[in-house]
């Protein structure tokens, strides 16, 4: 079964027959961007192609924001 990913600084969407191949330490990047990681898409939740993200540490610092985000803030 795939596992499906998306970027969220461009919105592209991938899809893995295996999360960890390679075992690789550091994040699956986006072939499309160059963008350093992807939020894999679980069952449960499945965004927009034009939703805003916004990525926060343990501590709700906000540490990252994707495509769409500036738009959504207006900052």
């Amino acid at each position: 079964m795939p596992h499906l990913f998306i970027c969220p600084n461009c919105g592209n969407r991938t899809a893995a027959t295996d999360r960890n191949a390679g075992f690789r330490r550091e994040a699956r990047g986006c072939s499309k961007c160059g963008f350093g990681f992807l939020f894999e898409l679980l069952d449960d939740y499945y965004p927009a192609p034009d939703a805003a993200f916004f990525v926060s540490d343990q501590e709700g610092k906000l540490i990252g924001a994707g495509r769409g985000a500036r738009e959504l803030t207006g900052l």
